[in-house]
C-alpha cells in the first residue's frame, strides 16, 4: 500500500465515523434533547468536509470532537452520569479516527502537490 492509499483509507474511516456519530445523535434527538439534531447537522457537514479532503473542515471536526469530550467531562462532574462517561470514551475513540483523518488529509495534499509539481515543471520546459 502506498502513502496515498493509506491516506485515503484513513480519510474514509474519519468521515464514516463522523456520519456514524451524526446518525447516533439523530437517534438521541428523538428520545431526549432536540440539541442533538443540531449536533448531528454539524457532524454531517464536517464529515462532508473530510470526505472532500478539506483541511480546514477536518481540523474543525477534530476540534469539535475534542470540545465534546470536554463538555461531556463537565457534565460528568456536574451530574455524575454514567451515560456522559460512556460518551467520553466514545468521543475519545472517534477523536482518534478524526486525528488520523486530519493527518491523512494533510498528507494527501502534500502527496498530490508533490506529484503535480514535476508535471508542471516538465510542461514548462
Amino acid at each position: 500500500m502506498d502513502a496515498e492509499q493509506i491516506a485515503n483509507r484513513d480519510i474514509k474511516r474519519a468521515w464514516i465515523a463522523g456520519i456514524a456519530v451524526g446518525t447516533f445523535q439523530i437517534i438521541l434527538g428523538f428520545f431526549s434533547n432536540p440539541y442533538y439534531f443540531l449536533d448531528a447537522a454539524i457532524f454531517y457537514v464536517l464529515s462532508f468536509g473530510i470526505y472532500a479532503k478539506n483541511r480546514v473542515l477536518s481540523v474543525v471536526m477534530l476540534l469539535y470532537c475534542l470540545f465534546n469530550i470536554v463538555y461531556k467531562a463537565y457534565e460528568v462532574q456536574q451530574e455524575e452520569g454514567f451515560a456522559e462517561a460512556v460518551g467520553i470514551v466514545v468521543f475519545l475513540i472517534i477523536s482518534w479516527f478524526m486525528f488520523k483523518g486530519v493527518c491523512s488529509v494533510f498528507a494527501y495534499h502534500k502527496i498530490t502537490e508533490s506529484e503535480a509539481k514535476p508535471k508542471d515543471d516538465q510542461n514548462n520546459k
